[in-house]
């Protein structure tokens, strides 16, 4: 039997179990699924419906940030209506509302939980009971009429779902809460948070008259959007069949013009060949003439000779008789033949000379697509330094598709723009210099205006190039050298449980050190006047085990790498354990004598792994993101990892100990799920330095300044234990260039293997060997520009 819900059934169908919904939710995309039938990510898996453009169907795929927990009422409602009119069309329907089991003639749409089935008897007493008296009663013959049932979907009471366990306090919902967001009954209008006035509750068919406005509104304004889709595909549809014609057609001009070629080919080898042919038939014919003549001439001699010799076998009065005509036949041979020519007349040579100007490599065509700045490279970062006030040159390549450079491009001067702005600062754009040079090249130029990261972006016809926007690190401009002093010497004392301070970190916002000691296993913590406040070595079974490592992170937390104990503990600043992560091992997440750690300012953790000569990176909770390198001595390999810095949020210092570099990783996040991330790494540093002939040498630490405009190097020259062993700190541009290093007169340090920089222009460095923290004031302020 057909009702005016019938033409709902796949609307309140879950496209998963194939059956009516069961206890509905909604999620953000506007599909619905049973809620068992949901996925535990909650993302969408309900196929997406044909359009008049295609055929192709295809998967929601959304992931809503926040699985609803409250079951969609009023499809819930719709379903127990579609099951009861399916329960009465069958003609089977008992009666629900008694015991006797009759069969059912009505139905009735305002009873509070359910359409119930009357019978004949609980019909006639429902119209006359004072609570049932103003429900809606159809008769199951009326089903087919769809007025009937249009009204009686529209009008059936929505039961509020928060009294929805309580049946003594169902209540019809009326109205609607703005701030909760919310349906209400009567009674939750009265009860808290509602009772207060401090909610705006209105009228539920007021609010839906202006939800459907505001939504017809937005539909509306929509609708061109989504006109100018339909017009973009077409145009999509369109240029792909262009461009198959297009293609179709320069494969039939391809395969001519190679047609034409092998024709034209083919006829030269013809004529060679022929040419050929009648030189070897002229010379054979020659020396066929000359071979014929010679076999004449042999059977004469032979025959004379052979005569000649019979007579000289015969008796002795032939021989006389035969004397005259014998030596007349053999004079006249001899005359006739001694002079006869003997040479062949022609040679066994045909020469082929080939045309030395014809080059099978030349190409005899080529084919290309239009230009595709996407295709496009922006090139010479690798050898410019970006200097504030100096200008850069850069060398841009149009590409087409493939990534061929296009010699004849049309593109001009006026189709190039190239801007640069600090990052995250766009508002401060700067407009490049674009130079062409021909052959598809363009130079362009930048004078940086301000110290810090920019962001470079060149596009070609408004569309990015390859690549762009790129990140490059503007330095200041520094030519001096840096000097250095000691500003003061922080010996360990017995009470700070610090004989061998190792890491040491600062928290930027309130100035606190914390500093790591490799041989107690203290954690010691100092004011920003480097004043002592107290130390600990963890709680109970979370004590350090020769810690080493050690960083603040945003909320202020002590993050601390123990070497023995090959893991990360995270731990408040008194201490106070709040998560560890790793263990022993080569596989994800687990550590070999780790010994350092960073944190960029977006959270993100990085442990340097050192005897799996790899870096880790977690989140901020300590969950295991992405590992990256591998033993070696190329780039994106690591002997000996061991020190860590990031130079920006995403490119991160690294020192390679035993192999002397300083390496450069580019962190890059991926559009995959599960925020994973990708990394590249490039030599920063390594043997000669500015062509100063310094070498880095085991680099153990590494800092930078707060306003990323020097890197400081902690080197272990000689690792030994003597006295005089030779280390030093080198002060770096931030662009690589050597400005200084030290110890000098009135600074030596026996294995400085932490260091941090201040905000107030002084480095801290733990001079291991020595027991102390020396505080050096490397640069001064008239020095920055």
């Amino acid at each position: 039997m057909s009702t005016p819900l019938e033409k709902h059934r796949s609307r309140l169908t879950c496209c998963k179990c194939k059956k009516l919904y069961k206890d509905p939710k909604t999620l953000g995309c506007l599909h619905t699924f049973c809620s068992e039938c949901l996925n535990a990510d909650g993302a969408c898996t309900h196929p997406l419906a044909k359009t008049k453009l295609t055929e192709q169907r295809f998967t929601c795929g959304e992931t809503p940030s926040k699985i609803p927990e409250r079951i969609d009422q009023a499809v819930k409602n719709l379903v127990e209506l579609l099951q009861q009119e399916d329960s009465a069309a069958s003609g089977e329907a008992k009666c629900t509302f008694c015991t006797e089991g009759n069969n059912a003639v009505a139905f009735c749409r305002d009873c509070e939980r359910e359409v119930q089935l009357l019978c004949q008897g609980c019909k006639d007493s429902h119209g006359k009971q004072r609570l049932t008296v103003k429900h809606q009663v159809v008769l199951l013959s009326e089903l087919r009429s769809s007025q009937a049932n249009a009204v009686g979907v529209q009008q059936r009471p929505w039961v509020c779902p928060h009294h929805e366990k309580e049946p003594e306090k169902v209540n019809e919902v009326s109205l609607y809460c703005f701030e909760c967001q919310d349906t209400l009954c009567v009674m939750c209008a009265v009860t808290e948070p509602h009772s207060n006035n401090k909610h705006k509750i209105k009228s539920a068919k007021d609010v839906i008259a202006e939800v459907r406005a505001k939504l017809k509104e937005k539909v509306e304004a929509f609708t061109p959007v989504w006109e100018k889709f339909s017009t973009t595909i077409e145009e999509i549809k369109g240029t792909t069949e262009r461009l198959m014609k297009c293609k179709e057609d320069k494969d039939k001009k391809i395969k001519e013009r190679f047609q034409a070629i092998i024709q034209e080919i083919t006829k030269q080898r013809d004529t060679l060949l022929t040419r050929n042919q009648a030189i070897f038939e002229k010379k054979k014919c020659i020396l066929q003439d000359q071979l014929e003549a010679f076999y004449g001439v042999d059977a004469k001699v032979n025959d004379t000779l052979t005569a000649t010799a019979n007579i000289f076998e015969g008796i002795d009065m032939e021989v006389l008789q035969s004397k005259e005509r014998l030596e007349t036949r053999l004079d006249q041979l001899y005359n006739n033949y001694k002079d006869y020519p003997c040479d062949l007349k022609d040679n066994d040579i045909i020469i082929f000379e080939p045309n030395e100007d014809f080059n099978f490599s030349d190409s005899i065509g080529t084919v290309y697509s239009d230009l595709h700045p996407e295709e496009s490279t922006l090139e010479g970062f690798e050898n410019v330094h970006f200097i504030k006030g100096e200008k850069v040159e850069l060398s841009l390549t149009c590409r087409d598709i493939m990534g061929t450079q296009l010699l004849n491009s049309n593109v001009g001067e006026q189709h190039i723009q190239a801007a640069m702005y600090p990052a995250g600062q766009e508002a401060q754009i700067y407009d490049g210099e674009v130079k062409i040079m021909g052959e598809g090249r363009f130079k362009i130029f930048f004078t940086p205006r301000a110290i810090g990261w920019h962001m470079l972006k060149v596009t070609i016809n408004q569309r990015l190039v390859k690549n762009s926007p790129f990140e490059v690190l503007v330095s200041p401009q520094i030519l001096k050298p840096v000097t250095a002093r000691v500003v003061k010497r922080k010996e360990a004392v017995s009470n700070q449980r610090m004989t061998n301070p190792f890491g040491i970190a600062i928290n930027p916002k309130d100035g606190m050190v914390a500093v790591s000691d490799n041989t107690t296993s203290y954690i010691s913590i100092f004011d920003k006047d480097m004043k002592f406040i107290r130390s600990f070595s963890g709680d109970r079974d979370k004590e350090f085990r020769s810690p080493r490592g050690i960083a603040f992170d945003q909320k202020g937390r002590i993050v601390v790498v123990e070497k023995e104990a090959h893991r990360v503990q995270i731990v408040g600043i008194n201490g106070e354990h709040i998560e560890v992560f790793g263990q022993k091992g080569c596989r994800d997440g687990e550590f070999d004598s780790p010994t350092d750690i960073a944190i960029s300012s977006d959270g993100l953790i990085c442990v340097s792994d050192s005897l799996n000569q790899r870096i880790q990176f977690f989140d901020q909770e300590g969950d295991f993101l992405y590992s990256f390198g591998q033993w070696g001595l190329g780039e994106n390999e690591f002997h000996d990892v061991y020190a860590l810095a990031f130079l920006s949020p995403n490119k991160l210092l690294a020192s390679s100990r035993r192999s002397n570099k300083i390496h450069l990783v580019t962190i890059t996040p991926e559009s995959a799920p599960g925020n994973r991330l990708s990394c590249h790494s490039t030599r920063f540093f390594e043997s000669c330095l500015a062509g100063q002939g310094s070498k880095v040498k085991l680099p153990v630490a590494i800092a930078i300044d707060p306003k990323y405009k020097y890197i400081f190097i902690s080197e272990d020259v000689e690792n030994t234990n003597r006295p005089l062993a030779r280390t030093r700190i080198s002060v770096f541009a931030s662009n690589g260039k050597l400005l200084s290093s030290f110890p000098n007169d009135e600074i030596s340090f026996l294995h400085p293997m932490g260091m941090c920089a201040a905000p107030n222009g002084r480095l801290l460095v733990t001079d291991c060997g020595n027991g102390q923290i020396v505080e050096i004031q490397v640069y001064e302020d008239e020095l920055e520009h």
